[in-house]
């Protein structure tokens, strides 16, 4: 039988003890949390439904431009914006390289992506906003600051009861799981 001191069989033994626990219980927990973490979220495309048949197939996709605002538009297949949902679909955000995370908003009738999460929304099955899939449309031809309407529509949300100008198109936005 070979001699061991007490502070020393003491401090294997911990050092044993320790190490067990990790292996059994703090490895998987962390492993349990990390996966639940990206679980939570499910990248998706949106993807434009109209009786235009000139805007269904487009693709939602945002222009970052001013600090902490996005607007969001119609592009073509080449110009594809992923976005993330939460698993209880409320919101929808994307990143951009030199600016972080952007969630998908409703800021005075423009659909844009902004630095926090303000609106809630629900798939039921198109993208809803209060409930509601049919007041969103794709608009050309308004006087925002840049002209951006004059080549691509903007997309935008209008209520019930509010005037919407000429040049809107009504359109359903398809949330598709990719």
């Amino acid at each position: 039988m070979t001699y061991c001191p007490s502070s020393l069989c003491l401090h294997l033994h911990f050092r044993f003890i320790l190490r067990q626990f990790t292996m059994k219980f703090f490895i998987p927990t962390l492993l349990t949390l990390i996966v639940t973490a990206f679980a939570l979220t499910t990248e998706t495309e949106l993807i434009v439904v109209s009786g235009d048949t000139g805007l269904t197939g487009l693709y939602l996709d945002s222009h970052k431009e001013a600090t902490g605002t996005s607007w969001v538009f119609l592009s073509e297949q080449g110009d594809v914006q992923k976005f993330w949902r939460s698993t209880d679909n409320s919101t929808f955000h994307t990143a951009y390289s030199d600016a972080g995370t952007y969630y998908l908003h409703i800021k005075d009738n423009y659909l844009v992506m902004t630095t926090k999460a303000y609106s809630e929304f629900t798939v039921v099955p198109y993208l809803a906003y209060n409930g509601l899939t049919s007041y969103f449309y794709a608009c050309s031809g308004l006087s925002d600051p840049n002209d951006y309407t004059d080549l691509q529509y903007l997309v935008m949300y209008y209520d019930s009861g509010e005037i919407v100008p000429a040049g809107c198109k009504t359109i359903y936005i398809n949330v598709i799981a990719i």
